[in-house]
Order: C-alpha cells, then structure tokens, then sequence
C-alpha cells in the first residue's frame, strides 16, 4: 500500500473512532459526505461490518453468522463495563418512526428483565442510527444445536436437556411471552463431561417472540415445528411452543421428525399417529413415550397446556434426578468465594421482605468483580424459601435510566 493510500486508510480509521463508528459525523470530520466514507472503506477493502462501533459502545471484531433475520457479530465494551466478548445481533430490517422505535424497546425491555440459566441474557438493546436498525447485545454462547450435541447421547441425557429447555419456555410463557421459533440450531447444548446431563442448554433467539399481551405478529416459525393450529392461521400460544419443544425431544431420540411428509390437510383431518421412540431405541420406557406423544399431539387441547406440568410427569417417570440441573450447570454452581457474603445478605433480606417499607441494600464495588452475579443468586436464594422477588437491571443510556424498573 502506497503512502498516500495508507494516510488515508489511518485518517479514516481515525475518524470512525473520532465518531464512534457514525459514518456521516465521520464524514463531517473529514470534509466529505458519508457515500465518499463508503467509497472509500469499499477502496481500502475494509470490510464495513467490521469497522463500526454500534450504539457508541460495541466494538464490532468480527462476524459469527447471517441469516434472514440478521447478522451476528462478535463484539467487546468500548467502556470495559462489561469484561470479554459478547454477541451482537444487528436485525434486518430498520425500524423507523418514534412508534416503531418504541415497540422495539418495549420488546426487549422485557426480553432484558428475564433471568434464567437456561435463557439468553440480554445486555443491551437500540437502534443502530446510521442504519434504523435495531440491534441486541447478549451472551456469547458457546455450544452445539440440540441434535448435534444429542448425537450418540443415552435418553436420560436428551430428557435432562429437554427439561432445561422447558424450563427455560416456562419462564417465557409465565411473562406472557411465546417463542415461536424452537428448533435445533436455537438451542445451544454445552455437552460437560457428565454421562447423563449436559453442563449447560440456552435457548436463543428472540427475533419472533411475540408477546401474547399485544397485537399478534406475522406467522413464523421453521417447518417440521409448527404446531398444526399454527399452519391452519391460528395464534401462537405455550401449547404451540412445547408442541416445537416436543419434536425436537423426538427427533433427538428417534433420529426422524415424528411425521414425514403430511400435507396441511391430514395435519387438521386425519391425525396420523407418530411410531412411539420407544420402538427405536430400547432405553426409553412407555412413561416417557406417553409424555414425548403428548407434547407433539396435533390436537391442542389434549396437549400440554404448560411446560410445568411436562416436567412434573418427568420427574414422576423419570425421577427427580432426571430433570434437576445439579451442581456442574446450577445457577451457583460458578458462584464461588462468596458464600460468606451471600449468607449475610439472605439473613438480612427475608425478615425485612414483611415490613411494609423495606430497606434499601446497595451493593457497591468495582466492575467485574461479581456484584451482579450475586444480586442474582441472592434473588433466587430468597425466591426458594417462598419471599417474593424480582430481578431487573437499569441502563444509564435511557431517557429516564430508571425506566425499566418502574416498568
């Protein structure tokens, strides 16, 4: 690369970073309009995607994947808030109009309340304003789709991801939230070294949740997962999500979808029945036969109606061993050298959850160094001995930084 070539390559970088990755405040700095910043990023073969910092914060590294519904990227904290890498999804579509911008952070919001081992976390949200489109930080996951990791795995192995799974719907559908979109390659399976559970399940992708307390969205999904009301017109529901849930259970333990190739028609008349798993592999017992047929029965109101009560009949078949996460994928189970701290706030906590004004506890330290983690295990300490609680996190970027609380 020549001089002059390479002057201009270190004033445009300059410039980006100057303006945060604003292509147009980039251009004003230089003296150009923003299609001569796209000129020349395109000249310099720089590869645009990976030149931004989104929402003023998240450093673009490098792209994990694309699909019709957007782009991931691999991202880090331009404030160093938050340590590592995380996972950036920049959607397709721009939304334009405050009402648009609105329902999208209205979306979001709640998606960023939801606190889960078995659900994606949920770190920041907005709108890319080069672009109008909006864009989502969460977790970077690591792990295989549900099928791949359930390749080779005994039943008792697939049933405890398939609980962590349905845990993670039930969580979803107590918020009044359907997924819409269960399938394989949105449930990331970290397998562990255990023979009869995997370390850890998270489902991802939010781009079709559809909140049952608004308007209804357009149909989505992916084939050989939609419940049958679904392809007749009718509206997501929970049932809807664990009839998803339930194929892919079966298709993990019998290698097939559990009907091939059946037209709209016989789905709503004549029901064929799916072959039982237990006629393809020996190590799964009629109890568990009745419970996978139920999930992925085509009549909706002879399946379940919520995911609480699939895990119950599993643990009665099962055992309750079957479907508890344990201590290798346990909410505490990374939680250490805090116990001391933990048990002095748990005493303090649940006698004052009964006094008509509570106090206030603040937490205070530097970052990084868990104050959040054990916010969150503090939460779910107190919730099992029956107090009452909530978890939510406040963002300091907002008109009101409060907003999401007061929710």
């Amino acid at each position: 690369m020549d001089d002059r070539r390479e002057s201009r390559r270190q004033r445009l970088l300059d410039a980006l970073e100057q303006a945060a990755g604003n292509r147009s405040r980039a251009g004003e700095i230089l003296g150009v309009g923003r299609a001569t910043v796209y000129r020349w990023l395109r000249e310099l073969g720089l590869d645009d995607d990976t030149m931004r910092v989104v929402g003023g914060r998240w450093e673009i590294l490098g792209v994990l994947g694309k699909g019709g519904h957007g782009t991931v990227f691999r991202v880090r904290d331009a404030e160093g808030a938050l340590p590592g890498e995380r996972a950036l999804k920049l959607l397709a579509e721009p939304r334009r109009g405050a009402g648009a911008v609105e329902a999208f952070r209205r979306e979001y919001r709640l998606f960023s309340l939801l606190s889960h081992p078995s659900l994606l976390r949920v770190h920041d949200y907005g709108i890319d304003e080069p672009t109008g489109r909006p864009y989502v930080v969460s977790d970077l996951v690591a792990g295989q789709p549900f099928l791949d990791a359930a390749q080779d795995r005994s039943a008792p192995w697939i049933v405890a991801a398939a609980a962590w799974l349905l845990e993670a719907l039930g969580e979803l559908h107590r918020r009044g939230l359907v997924h819409r979109d269960v399938r394989s390659s949105n449930v990331l399976v970290e397998p562990g070294p255990l023979a009869d559970r995997p370390a850890a399940v998270t489902l991802m992708d939010f781009g079709l949740v559809e909140d049952l307390a608004g308007p209804a969205r357009p149909a989505g999904g992916t084939s050989g997962y939609l419940a049958p009301e679904l392809l007749l017109g009718e509206r997501a529901s929970a049932r809807s999500d664990l009839y998803a849930a339930g194929v892919l259970l079966y298709r993990a333990l019998t290698g097939r979808l559990p009907r091939q190739d059946v037209s709209v028609e016989e789905l709503a008349g004549a029901r064929p029945p799916a072959v039982p798993p237990s006629q393809v592999r020996g190590d799964v017992s009629p109890g568990l036969d009745r419970i996978v047929l139920r999930l992925i029965d085509l009549d909706p109101a002879r399946r379940y109606a919520d995911a609480g009560a699939v895990l119950a009949d599993l643990r009665a078949v099962c055992g309750p061993q079957a479907v508890e996460r344990g201590a290798p994928a346990g909410a505490e189970a990374l939680f250490v050298d805090r116990e001391r701290e933990l048990e002095r706030l748990e005493q303090w906590a649940v006698p004052r959850t009964q006094v008509s004004d509570p106090p206030l506890c603040l937490l205070t330290g530097e970052s990084g160094i868990g104050k959040t983690r054990l916010a969150e295990v503090l939460v779910e300490r107190v919730r099992r001995r029956g107090v009452r609680s909530a978890f939510a996190r406040c963002r300091e970027r907002r008109t009101v930084p409060f907003a999401d609380r007061l929710d």
